[in-house]
């Protein structure tokens, strides 16, 4: 008991234990204390647990070889499985193989002391029998944990009293930001005097039922009518008093509802006010939202937040610059692929400055990329042509294929990109951790994070095409467009995306282990030359 004590507080671990006895509260007790003092609390993916006659052997010593994520152990607890009253040949013989960093857990009733797992669990790990304990002892137990009880109460002020401290710094920062947000709105909610565009806010709106309307699809829905009056804000007719109607139904398709405190836009000029209401004044709610957004990414991520929110800006920058760039006569697919190595570059070296995690990391989105454009060139060259109805929108142009060989591109840089980080990141610090470990084991590795991301970022990919296809579909099928026809028509373009991005986020995985495994172990062997 007391070596076991020893280890936990030294954090100097054997690769497997053993639990056993009647004293079930101290079982439970110590077992916990293992657990906290090899993986946080919060972590769930270097945690495994079985329990029962059912586990399989061969699924424990493949997980053990299975190196840990982010953090130095993987703990894997297994309890009354019988392994130790009917002995288990295979886990005994793998017990002195178990890596350093994993840890076996055994939490048993009843033991064989004869069986052979029992002895290389006693000769290689430590094995702590929890008896039954006597009247003497548990009162000197309970001693002493009403006065650890004491300390940890103690630690816990002193812990409360060091965040506030490191608090008040934040709440100074935060009082700032929440000074500058609360200028900005007011500021936007008064700043009709920058817009060319007459302005007005609504001081009294009159609703009433103007009776039916059939809609395009040919159902009944009820017709309103609105009498509004408003006064001018901006311009040379400010002040002035405006009287107008407004028509709409209850789908609001066509025009929408409008209500008394509303700012809109006129049709108008900055000498004519005009006759008629565009849309609704909503820079007031952007700013609102993007101070929230703000406000969350710097309480939750810190600096990685700010650093967001400046690398969101430069990549702002970009596309502007790219998109006023792409005129009639331009190359829109030569923009589009400088604008995705300037987006890549700055998003990856803002948030994570740098590095060889960087490098690797960009040099696996360049890759993939590259790889799944010359997929979509040979396909297409040797099949028939897509329609490019959806463009229609564009009016008559020339170069459909390019613009849509673009949307690809940019479309896909986002997802890869993830994939590319999140190993990059991960297998570097593996490799920072464990200098030793070999490609195969940093293969596997990255190949089991890689499986995680991969499932989630394909079906993400999804739900974005398929909410871009709800207002297209609606539109068509109120035109009286068949459901049939759109699937024909307009659906294939989004389909062919969606297959070349998720095709690029499985070779992203595969491409991005082996580069960044390259890189990472390249350098620690330049630096192992060296020293």
């Amino acid at each position: 008991m007391k070596e076991l004590q020893k280890e936990l507080a030294t954090g100097k671990f054997h690769t497997i234990y053993l639990f056993y006895g009647e004293e079930a509260y101290l079982k439970k007790d110590y077992k916990k204390k293992l657990k906290d003092a090899c993986i946080d609390k919060e972590d769930t993916i270097n945690f495994n647990q079985y329990e029962g006659k059912s586990v399989n052997p061969k699924e424990i010593i493949d997980l053990s070889q299975t190196l840990p994520f982010f953090a130095e152990h993987r703990l894997i607890l297994l309890e009354n499985t019988g392994f130790f009253k009917k002995s288990c040949d295979e886990l005994a013989e793998y017990v002195p193989e178990i890596p350093e960093t994993s840890i076996l857990l055994f939490v048993e009733d009843e033991v064989d002391k004869r069986t052979k797992f029992y002895k290389a669990v006693k000769k290689y790990g430590r094995v702590v029998e929890f008896a039954r304990q006597n009247e003497k002892i548990l009162e000197k137990w309970v001693l002493g944990k009403i006065k650890k009880e004491k300390k940890i109460k103690m630690k816990q002020i002193a812990k409360k009293i060091t965040e506030y401290v490191k608090k008040s710094k934040r709440a100074k920062l935060y009082g700032v930001f929440g000074l500058i947000y609360l200028i900005a709105v007011i500021f936007v909610m008064n700043d009709a005097w920058l817009y060319q565009t007459p302005i007005a806010k609504l001081t009294k709106v009159e609703t009433s039922v103007a009776g039916e309307s059939k809609s395009t699809r040919g159902t009944q829905e009820i017709k309103y009518k609105q009498k509004i009056r408003g006064v001018i804000l901006n311009g040379t007719n400010k002040g002035k008093i405006v009287d107008f109607s407004n028509e709409y139904t209850y789908t609001g398709m066509l025009k929408q509802k409008y209500h008394k405190g509303d700012k809109v836009l006129l049709n108008g000029s900055e000498n004519n006010v005009g006759s008629s209401i565009q849309c609704v004044k909503r820079d007031t709610e952007l700013i609102i939202l993007l101070g929230l957004l703000i406000l969350v990414l710097m309480m939750i991520a810190g600096k990685k937040g700010l650093l967001t929110i400046v690398t969101v800006g430069i990549n702002i920058v970009i596309f502007t610059a790219g998109f006023l760039k792409s005129g009639d006569d331009a190359d829109v697919v030569a923009i589009c692929n400088k604008m995705v190595i300037f987006f890549a570059i700055a998003t990856l070296i803002g948030l994570n400055g740098i590095h060889r995690k960087t490098w690797a990391a960009l040099l696996s989105t360049i890759c993939v990329l590259a790889m799944i454009m010359g997929i979509f060139d040979v396909v297409i060259s040797h099949s028939a042509e897509l329609d490019y109805s959806t463009m229609e929108y564009l009016g008559s142009i020339d170069n459909p294929d390019e613009i849509f060989h673009a949307e690809i591109l940019l479309s896909g840089l986002g997802a890869i990109m993830d994939v590319a980080v999140a190993i990059a990141v991960a297998l570097s610090e593996i490799v920072t951790k464990r200098p030793e470990v070999t490609f195969r084991e940093l293969f596997r590795s990255g190949r089991e994070i890689g499986y995680d991301i991969m499932g989630t970022m394909i079906n993400v990919l999804l739900f974005v095409f398929g909410c871009g296809l709800i207002p297209m579909c609606v539109i068509r099928m109120n035109n009286s467009v068949r459901f049939m026809t759109i699937i024909k028509l307009h659906i294939p373009c989004e389909l062919c995306r969606f297959f070349i991005e998720s095709i690029g986020i499985v070779l992203a995985i595969p491409v991005s282990i082996l580069i960044t495994s390259v890189m990472m172990k390249l350098t620690i062997r330049k630096v192992k030359k060296t020293c």
